[in-house]
Order: C-alpha cells, then sequence, then structure tokens
C-alpha cells in the first residue's frame, strides 16, 4: 500500500505541476493515532516505514491528521516539511504548544484547518469569525510563549478537512473563504 499511495502522489503532483501553479500533495489518514496504539496489529517502527515510504522524497512531505495531538509521536520518526490538521480550540494551546515548538523549531510548516468542510458551516460562517478564531489561537499560543510572528510565518490557512464530500459549488465557496481567509490575515499580522 505505501509503494502504491508513493506512486500515486507522484503521478497527481507531475500531473498538478503542469499548471504551473504551486502543488502540495497532502498524505492523509483520520486513524493517524492507532498507529501509536497499543491496539496496532504492526509494530510503530513497520508504519512508520510504510508512511516514509509513502512520502518518499518529493518536494513536500506533507501529512495530515485529524489530530495534532497525535503528532507527537510521529515527530521523533519522520522528517516533514508541512505538518496540518483541524484548527485546535485555544483552551488546547497549552497541551499542544511543545508540539508546535518542535515544528517551528524542524522549520515545518504547520497547516491550520480553520474553513468548515459541511454545507451547514459553509452558510453560518463569515470571514471575520474564521479571522477571530484563528487570531484567539495564536494568542492562545502566544500566552504559552510561542511568539506570534514565529507560528504566522510557518503557517498556511487551510479547509478542516477533505472537501470530497461537498458538492461543487460548496467545495468552490470552501476554497473562495479559505483565499479570502488568508488574505485578511495576511493584512492583518502585516505578513507577505
Amino acid at each position: 500500500i505505501a509503494k502504491h499511495l508513493f506512486l500515486q502522489r507522484s503521478w497527481l503532483q507531475k500531473t498538478l505541476e503542469r499548471t504551473g501553479k504551486p502543488v502540495i500533495i497532502w498524505l492523509y489518514e483520520p486513524y493517524f493515532s492507532v498507529v501509536v496504539s497499543p491496539w496496532s496489529p504492526q509494530t510503530v517502527e513497520t508504519w512508520f516505514n510504510a508512511i516514509d515510504q509513502a512520502l518518499g522524497n518529493g518536494p513536500q512531505r506533507a501529512l495530515w491528521f485529524a489530530d495534532l495531538g497525535a503528532l507527537t509521536a510521529f515527530l521523533d520518526h519522520l522528517s516533514l516539511d508541512l505538518a496540518g490538521g483541524p484548527l485546535p480550540e485555544p483552551e488546547q494551546a497549552t497541551t499542544l504548544a511543545p508540539i508546535v515548538e518542535r515544528l517551528l523549531a524542524r522549520k515545518t510548516a504547520i497547516a491550520w484547518g480553520v474553513v468548515p468542510v459541511t454545507a451547514e458551516g459553509l452558510t453560518r460562517t463569515t470571514v471575520g469569525r474564521l479571522a477571530a478564531r484563528f487570531e484567539a489561537w495564536v494568542e492562545a499560543l502566544a500566552a504559552a510563549g510561542i511568539p506570534s510572528m514565529d507560528v504566522l510565518s510557518a503557517s498556511l490557512i487551510m479547509p478542516e478537512d477533505s472537501l470530497a464530500y461537498l458538492e461543487p459549488a460548496e467545495a468552490e465557496r470552501a476554497l473562495a473563504l479559505t483565499a479570502e481567509l488568508a488574505s485578511v490575515l495576511r493584512h492583518s499580522y502585516g505578513v507577505d
């Protein structure tokens, strides 16, 4: 499976690069936390070797987590260019600050899944609400000892999860909100 994922990611990367735009192909598995659990049928080393092989040595080694708390074990075994997941609640900043510090020290970019990926969430949200939610997270990390500009300079703004279950118009709305939110945040923090 790891070799198949590597080949699939390589093909997709080459195909999308023809558009002339930057491309990131994420390796996403919402159950990564099982890898390091006692319920895993394989050893942790077997899983990390498979994930490492699936990531390959391509232009970006990008891993998406359903829960950023599961990232700790991966940092001990894998080299990543990008790590991402849904934006945590500000109350989790104290717990997750050591993980964010390790990512920043390793010069790993962090993708924060902020934009909702449900039809209802997309209907009810505004860029202002999303920006306030992200700003609350950055402020919580600052209170935990991580300078805001360090976080911001390593951040990407993303949808919370896959857009695969949205209708095309809804997926386009999610992407438009993501671009608008990123622009608002860059402007408000003065980050280029």
